[in-house]
């Protein structure tokens, strides 16, 4: 059974909100199913798709999927739809959980960053995470080590080197 981090536990408490005990436990399977494709987790939204995904995510029978997508589909404009905000603070969030690097506090106090680094398809991405978003610090190609830095970042010498410092120690610890 795959573990769901606790953060994406938030989407669903603002639905337990909205209607309440009595109609999260009645309609727990629409709801978590609602979650799921809010977040893109099944990312073909077609019929056959949908399926598909709950027929290799799921011990449920073909008979117990159909009613499940029937059921959602008379429901759905009665279940919540996420925000942008909200998708972008869960995103925000699993980058965090998700750091290979962890997010940790750097520089003096008027002028501290949350910086993490988070390896992405691409490369390593280094993030600010002081603010309501991620902010991007600098992109690091996989392979080769190159450090592609944001110029919108005012970084302070000692976040610079503790960057750096972190980049040589992957490297040397052959991370990729």
């Amino acid at each position: 059974m795959d573990k769901i981090n606790e953060y994406e536990i938030e989407g669903l408490i603002g639905i337990l909100r909205e209607t309440g005990i009595k109609g999260i436990l009645k309609h727990s399977d629409l709801i978590v199913w609602n979650h799921i494709l809010e977040r893109g987790w099944c990312e073909d939204s077609s019929r056959d798709g949908m399926i598909r995904y709950l027929r290799e995510n799921t011990d449920m029978s073909y008979g117990e999927i159909t009613s499940l997508l029937n059921r959602f589909k008379d429901w759905k404009q009665l279940l919540p739809s996420y925000s942008l905000r909200l998708n972008q603070k869960l995103d925000s969030i699993n980058k965090r959980y998700n750091s290979i690097v962890p997010f940790q506090w750097i520089g003096e106090s008027d002028n501290q960053k949350l910086l993490g680094f988070v390896n992405e398809e691409r490369g390593i991405n280094v993030y600010d995470g002081s603010g309501d978003f991620l902010v991007k610090v600098c992109e690091i190609k996989k392979g080769s080590w190159e450090v592609n830095w944001k110029n919108t970042m005012n970084l302070t010498v000692p976040q610079q080197r503790y960057i750096l410092d972190e980049i040589s120690r992957l490297k040397k610890t052959n991370w990729i």
